[in-house]
C-alpha cells in the first residue's frame, strides 16, 4: 500500500546520460540538455467516479496549479501550505519525485483535479493518495506492453521499450555496425538510469572508476566500462534463435541498483549514469540486441523504439 509520511522533506531529482558500445564501439561528444516531461501515456483515462476526497498541501512553499498533468503546465493560481482541499478527480501524468523520500528516488505519476478550479496537482507534492489507493505508476507492462517478434526491421522495429532516462538527455545515434542501431543520451554524471523493459539481469559490472569531466576516453578503454545487460521475453526470441536483451553502458562506478539473476520490471531504477569507457563526454548508451558469441559485448543490434512520446529514436 502506497503511504507517505508526514515529515515534510522536499525531494528532487534529476536524470541524465549516454554513449555507444560493441565489439567495435563508438565515441561522441555530449552536452547535458534540460529535463523533459515523462508522461504516463500509456493510461490517460480520468477517474471521476471516486466521489469527492480532501487532501492536505505538503510542499512547504505551496503548489502551483496546472493546466494539464505535467510541471510545465503553470497557472497563475496555487493552493496554500497545509491547508486541505477538495479533488474530484484523477489520473496519471508526468512522473514526479516523491517530497517524501529522502533516496530521491520514488517517483509518482498520480495528479488530482482540483474540485473548484478542474486544474492539476501532483499527488508527489500532496499527503495523502486517492480513495483507491492506485499504485504510483501505471501498469503499462501488463495493459498496453506491445510483445516482441522475431523479425524486426527499420519500418517495424520492437516496440514496448521505455525511455531509460524519463524523456531526457542530448540524444544521438551515430553508430556503424553491429551497433547501428543503438542510442546514445548525453546528460550528467549521476542521473537515475531505468530498465527499458521488465526481464532478468544477465551480467553487470560497476567497478570501473568515472573519467574526469572534462577528460575522454579513448578507443583502448572500450571494454574498460560499466554495464547493465537485461535478457527480455526469453519465450520470444530473434529468428537467429537468440532472445532479445538490452544493454546500458558507461554507468557511474558503484551506482548498480540491480544483481545478476535478479528480475526487474519496466521502469524500476537500475544505475545512475556515469562516464567511463570509450566517451568524450558524460553520457548513456543503451540499446536492443542479441547474442552474436560468448562475450557480452558481442551482439548484433536491432530496430526498437521507445514508447510515446519519446519515439524519436526510431
Amino acid at each position: 500500500m502506497n503511504t507517505k509520511r508526514l515529515t515534510f522533506v522536499l525531494a528532487s531529482t534529476s536524470i541524465f546520460a549516454r554513449t555507444g558500445l560493441n565489439l567495435s564501439l563508438q565515441k561522441a561528444s555530449f552536452q547535458p540538455m534540460p529535463a523533459v516531461a515523462q508522461t504516463a501515456s500509456c493510461d490517460t483515462r480520468i477517474r471521476d467516479n471516486e466521489g469527492i476526497f480532501n487532501r492536505r498541501v505538503g510542499s512547504s512553499t505551496g503548489i502551483t496549479l496546472r493546466s494539464d498533468r505535467s510541471l510545465s503546465a503553470k497557472t497563475n493560481q496555487s493552493l496554500a501550505y497545509n491547508r486541505t482541499y477538495d479533488f474530484d478527480a484523477w489520473a496519471y501524468g508526468e512522473s514526479v519525485p516523491d517530497l517524501w523520500d529522502p533516496t530521491k528516488q520514488k517517483l509518482d505519476a498520480i495528479w488530482l483535479r482540483h474540485k473548484d478550479t478542474k486544474l492539476w496537482v501532483p499527488s508527489a507534492y500532496m499527503v495523502g493518495y486517492p480513495p483507491s489507493n492506485p499504485p504510483l505508476q501505471p501498469n503499462c507492462n501488463n495493459n498496453s506492453q506491445p510483445s516482441l517478434f522475431p523479425n524486426p526491421t527499420g519500418s517495424n522495429p520492437l516496440r514496448g521499450f521505455r525511455h531509460p532516462m524519463n524523456g531526457i538527455g542530448k540524444y544521438s545515434a551515430a553508430h556503424a555496425a553491429p551497433q547501428q542501431y543503438a542510442d546514445d543520451l548525453g546528460i550528467n554524471i549521476g542521473t537515475d538510469v531505468f530498465a527499458m523493459r521488465s526481464g532478468k539481469v544477465v551480467a553487470v559490472k560497476q567497478d570501473v572508476p568515472d573519467l574526469r569531466l572534462n577528460q575522454p576516453g579513448g578507443e583502448s578503454n572500450q571494454f574498460n566500462v560499466n554495464y547493465i545487460l537485461i535478457e527480455h521475453d526469453t519465450d520470444v526470441k530473434h529468428q537467429s534463435g537468440k532472445s532479445y536483451r538490452s544493454f546500458y553502458l558507461h554507468l557511474q562506478q558503484n551506482s548498480v541498483r540491480v544483481k545478476v539473476g535478479e528480475r526487474v520490471t519496466v521502469g524500476q531504477l537500475i544505475a545512475k549514469s556515469g562516464h567511463n569507457g570509450w566517451s568524450d563526454g558524460p553520457h548513456l548508451h543503451v540499446d536492443v540486441s542479441y547474442s552474436t558469441g560468448s562475450g557480452v559485448f558481442q551482439r548484433q543490434t536491432v530496430p526498437y523504439v521507445w514508447d510515446k512520446p519519446f519515439d524519436y529514436n526510431k
